[in-house]
């Protein structure tokens, strides 16, 4: 009886989905009508005839899920990425669909299904602990581009590339979907309109970088990192490339020199070869110009009574978004240049060399010093309506608050430079 109806149910469903489409709530209905219907033809049977009737079961249960998975909102990845930044993540509750799912792949299992055969299926199979192989590589990849079953590829590519994830025998790093991630996730990291799935790419782009070999992570590292203004990556994600550099330079420092080996991805970065790579794109000249941002004759309004852009020169290609973002950045660097100083005493990344330190003085720090000195004077100077000498606003715009605050951040990262200076009895730029 179930040759001749169970495939044609397969296929109107299949149909139905290409031609309208399904609303999430009749959508998830259907799959868990399948889920039943799939139940109660495998509690009639007995062995033999699960045997005789698998060629049928196993088709349309692929079928079904594969094309009524698009229309359920499904947060797999929300789940995997609670167990692998749970600092980072709030407590999602499991969705009446996951238990379909959940039943489909014991179904799927128990009639001797192969993961190879279907991704949805397998993508929860992995989640479930049930496989701890990496597979649909080109699908996954192919999802990525094309934002179809996203969910389903960020989840398992989280579980495969978290340590606290993955099985131990398994390698990242000799996996041939790597280096393409490194391509693909940052694009969609800056681009998704998802918070989430940006948040949720980006730290899947650090446990990729993580377990790339050495010279592949610099060079990604450092197309992150430039400046290029027709660059695909957005400005905001040079800032956050800025951390991770941060995070994965501390993380190789802390393992001592005589534990390093070449085996080490990360040993590369407390070598030399952090200051000759690196440095360039990040201990650059700052590209604003700061004597046009604040002209010697200006102040900043300090009742934001005139528009924000008022503070750029007119002839400045850069508006007040561009402003805050770059200033944002140069307090990273800045963050990263005190925090390489204090942590790498051995001087392994080559940053404490005279010639290392006064370019990095030269290019960078003394430009910005002198930039907030003059900010804050002008500040100080500036009357607020009460007659209160405040560079705070009463009534800010958030375009001006923000400039402020990174304004204000950028001149707490140099004057902890200089008292760094201080306390080993260098003066300012040594």
């Amino acid at each position: 009886m179930i040759h001749s109806f169970v495939p044609e149910l397969g296929l109107v469903i299949r149909m139905v989905c290409e031609s309208e489409g399904e609303n999430a709530e009749s959508a998830s209905d259907l799959l868990s009508a399948s889920a039943d219907l799939v139940e109660g033809i495998m509690g009639c049977l007995d062995d033999e005839e699960k045997e005789t009737c698998k060629n049928i079961l196993l088709p349309f249960l692929i079928s079904t899920t594969t094309s009524l998975s698009p229309f359920i909102p499904s947060s797999l990845s929300h789940h995997v990425f609670a167990r692998c930044f749970p600092r980072l993540s709030t407590t999602v509750a499991p969705e009446k669909e996951s238990e379909v799912m959940q039943r489909l792949v014991g179904m799927y299992t128990r009639l001797g299904g192969r993961w190879d055969d279907s991704f949805v299926l397998w993508a929860h199979a992995v989640v479930l602990g049930l496989d701890q192989e990496l597979r649909h590589i080109p699908f996954i990849l192919a999802a990525i581009q094309s934002n179809s079953f996203l969910d389903h590829a960020l989840a398992v590519l989280l579980i495969f590339f978290s340590p606290s994830q993955s099985p131990s025998p398994f390698s990242p790093s000799s996996s041939s979907c790597s280096e393409p991630l490194l391509t693909l996730l940052p694009a969609l990291a800056s681009a998704h309109p998802d918070p989430f799935i940006r948040l949720c790419a980006f730290r899947l782009f650090s446990l990729v970088l993580r377990a790339t070999p050495g010279v592949l992570q610099i060079q990604v590292l450092v197309d992150l990192l430039s400046s290029d203004h027709h660059h695909p990556h957005s400005k905001t994600l040079r800032i956050a490339a800025v951390g991770l550099v941060k995070d994965l330079v501390l993380d190789a420092l802390s393992v001592s020199g005589e534990n390093t080996n070449t085996n080490n991805n990360n040993n590369i970065l407390a070598s030399p070869a952090f200051v000759l790579s690196l440095a360039p794109v990040l201990f650059n000249p700052p590209e604003l110009v700061f004597e046009d941002l604040f002209p010697p004759n200006d102040t900043i309004p300090p009742n934001d009574t005139v528009p924000p852009d008022s503070v750029l020169d007119p002839t400045s290609p850069m508006d007040t978004d561009e402003v805050e973002v770059e200033l944002t950045r140069l307090g990273h660097v800045l963050a990263l240049y005190y925090a390489l100083e204090k942590t790498d005493l051995e001087n392994r990344t080559g940053i404490r060399d005279p010639d290392n330190r006064a370019n990095i003085e030269r290019t960078l720090v003394a430009p910005i010093r002198s930039a907030v000195s003059r900010w804050a004077l002008q500040s100080d100077v500036s009357p607020s309506p009460q007659g209160i000498q405040s560079d705070i606003p009463p009534s800010p715009s958030p375009q001006g608050t923000r400039v402020r605050a990174a304004l204000v951040a950028l001149q707490m990262g140099v004057e902890r430079i200089d008292e760094m200076w201080k306390a080993r009895g260098l003066g300012c730029g040594m």
